[in-house]
């Protein structure tokens, strides 16, 4: 594991900014020196900024053929809140994947996901062929329609037991948007 994959990984495993010298002298060996608590605190800041630019990157230059959608749970609690990570996987036209979107949630609830879908559309994110999710409870309230105004994207739970339902739902969204 490189030292740019360890330190975020220690963050967040809870090990605080003083604690991060000696948790990587531990893992790295003796000559893990030269990180005080400032320094990466600063480390901290640069990646706050790196990912405010990745909000704000511009989605409509691919075109987005299916989104997945999931809420990862840290196990953490904000009082009796239970807090998540709600993530969004777009899929382009070349069938190259990448994250569209990974956004603090109040469990999976359809306020969270309507505001995630609402940033990923002033983004510029085109209305997907097909919106998938594996669990993410809140995501039908909010996908498709009710958010963009476009007709909704079929949507496919990627638990249901009849897989072989997603080509004719890939078909169907490709046949629909004269694309097949």
């Amino acid at each position: 594991m490189s030292l740019e994959t360890t330190l975020p990984w220690l963050y967040l495993k809870g090990i605080s900014s003083g604690e991060m010298g000696e948790a990587l002298k531990v893992l790295v060996g003796p000559d893990a020196t030269g990180l005080s608590a400032g320094r990466v605190s600063r480390l901290k800041q640069v990646w706050a900024e790196e990912y405010r630019g990745w909000c704000e990157e511009r989605l409509d230059k691919r075109h987005w053929v299916y989104v997945w959608a999931d809420g990862v749970y840290s196990g953490l609690r904000a009082e009796q809140t239970k807090l998540c990570a709600l993530v969004v996987i777009g899929v382009n036209e070349r069938g190259e994947k990448h994250f569209l979107a990974i956004e603090n949630g109040v469990r999976e609830s359809t306020q969270s996901w309507r505001e995630v879908l609402l940033k990923l559309k002033s983004r510029g994110l085109n209305p997907p062929k097909l919106a998938i999710r594996d669990g993410a409870m809140g995501f039908p309230g909010c996908a498709g329609g009710s958010v963009s105004g476009d007709a909704p994207a079929p949507l496919l739970d990627a638990q249901d037991h009849e897989r072989a339902e997603l080509p004719a739902k890939v078909r169907s969204a490709e046949s629909e948007a004269g694309t097949a």
